[in-house]
């Protein structure tokens, strides 16, 4: 009888703490609304990217973007991302790998991607210049962004 009672007791303690929880806290939005908004700037620079084989075949500098679907990394920087790449549409070149993607297996082992995202420097003649792994602060990737497109120009 005593067991029972005191059951009730926690059932009723936990109810109205959860009841509490509702009115203390303001209601946030779903950490997923983020992502999704993140997978979809993803997507629209997949559909904006030049192609591997474009971008080694011309004289312009790129940028390699390993990346995954399922990389919340990934998504939560697409939207920066998205930015340089708009802004250097034209100097350089900027091409999407997935690395989920059995095609690009040989493109994945000759740049030695480590992990999702990395971003893989080449010069003009397609020469490597630097990796940068992992969430990457816009102002760190528009510095390696601008001294490619320096070192083109010059």
């Amino acid at each position: 009888m005593q067991l029972h009672k005191i059951t009730k007791i926690s059932l009723g303690l936990l109810f109205i703490g959860a009841i509490a929880c509702l009115f203390l806290f303001p209601k946030s939005p779903p950490v997923l609304s983020s992502s999704l908004t993140g997978l979809q700037q993803l997507k629209v620079s997949v559909q904006a990217a030049v192609s591997y084989s474009l971008a080694i075949e011309n004289s312009l500098p790129t940028v390699i973007e390993f990346y995954a679907n399922w990389c919340t990394t990934c998504q939560s920087m697409a939207p920066a991302v998205h930015k340089i790449e708009q802004e250097y549409d034209k100097q350089i070149n900027w091409v999407m790998i997935n690395i989920d993607n059995p095609e690009y297996t040989d493109t994945i082992e000759q740049y030695q991607v480590q992990a999702v995202p990395q971003f893989t420097f080449l010069d003009a003649e397609n020469v490597w210049q630097n990796n940068l792994m992992g969430k990457i602060p816009q102002s760190i990737l528009l510095e390696q962004v601008i001294a490619l497109q320096s070192d083109h120009r010059e």
